[in-house]
């Protein structure tokens, strides 16, 4: 890892701010937490690293394989045609390439007034946004993302996304999921909706969720699940926040039903629960190789349960072998 983290600044000492955007487009798939927090300080280093990274993105759209922020169900909508030098192409298409198979699309900023107001990821793909003011946000597969009343707020409607926010004490950045608000205090954070519950976790800085009701405070290793239709909120310690992105799945006190929960988000699998499985308890970390087939009949083996494929669809049963 460390050496991919060295590769755009070396990248810009070599060849300037143009070779360095690349490498940062180069390596999205792969960043951590603090890597984010890294290109959000690059960024916003010299408005000539922003101009860059904006350029990178913009040659990205050529590719018609790239899904936009605008698709719905897999549809892709074509990008508007760009004239580009010869050398520059060679280098967006291996940008496009690193992305593509990752499952992750770039955009392209934009002023405010033509940004899309909503973002939308199919089960299995990623998506990467940047918004015109700098913060950065990761879209999971299965997620529903609209842009807020304010320059800096969103609304999470549902799935799960990871926030890079470029700080501004005068204007925080805040996230809105159903009745609740999150709002930074200078972070990198995580936060699912889905089953009525609602995750937060946070990498590097603090947020506040519900600041003008409970004012829970949450900082770096710590996480906070809030039941939404009764408002019980539990706290538990965040060890990898994020690792979705890199097929680290983390689960502390689910359910099997938010392990499969987390499988459709990541990969697109589609999985049934039979016989009161979906309550079965689960504590653990599941590593995706990227093979659904293997990865689902791993599951099952990990907690012990049957199963078989159903067409498209995965189904987990109770083990008819009893020891």
């Amino acid at each position: 890892m460390r050496l991919i983290a060295m590769s755009a600044e070396t990248h810009e000492a070599q060849g300037g701010a143009m070779e360095a955007a690349i490498a940062w487009h180069v390596q999205m798939p792969a960043m951590d937490a603090a890597r984010w927090a890294d290109l959000v300080a690059w960024l916003e280093a010299a408005p000539e690293h922003q101009a860059a990274f904006d350029r990178v993105a913009a040659a990205d759209r050529l590719l018609a394989e790239a899904p936009v922020l605008r698709q719905r169900s897999g549809e892709k909508v074509p990008a508007p045609p760009m004239r580009v030098r010869r050398g520059w192409w060679r280098a967006g298409a291996g940008v496009v390439l690193a992305a593509s198979l990752a499952g992750v699309a770039l955009w392209t900023v934009l002023p405010r007034d033509r940004q899309p107001t909503t973002f939308a990821t199919a089960a299995g793909k990623m998506q990467t946004v940047r918004l015109a003011e700098g913060t950065a946000i990761v879209l999971n597969g299965d997620t529903r993302l609209a842009r807020g009343d304010g320059e800096r707020s969103v609304r999470l409607d549902g799935g799960e996304a990871l926030f890079a926010v470029r700080h501004r004490a005068d204007a925080p950045f805040t996230v809105e999921a159903g009745r609740y608000r999150i709002v930074d205090v200078g972070t990198v954070f995580n936060v699912r909706r889905d089953a009525g519950r609602l995750m937060v976790s946070v990498s590097e800085g603090s947020v506040m969720v519900d600041p003008d009701g409970a004012r829970l405070a949450l900082h770096a290793g710590e996480g906070l699940t809030i039941d939404e239709a009764s408002g019980l909120a539990t706290r538990w310690k965040a060890a990898s926040v994020g690792g979705w992105r890199n097929g680290e799945l983390d689960f502390d006190r689910a359910t099997l039903a938010d392990v499969v929960a987390a499988f459709h988000r990541r990969n697109g699998a589609e999985i049934r629960l039979e016989g009161g499985l979906s309550a079965l308890p689960f504590t653990g970390n599941v590593r995706l190789s990227g093979e659904t087939a293997r990865d689902v009949e791993h599951l099952a083996r990990l907690v012990g349960v049957d199963c078989r494929r159903e067409g498209e669809i995965w189904v987990l049963s109770p083990s008819k072998v009893r020891s």
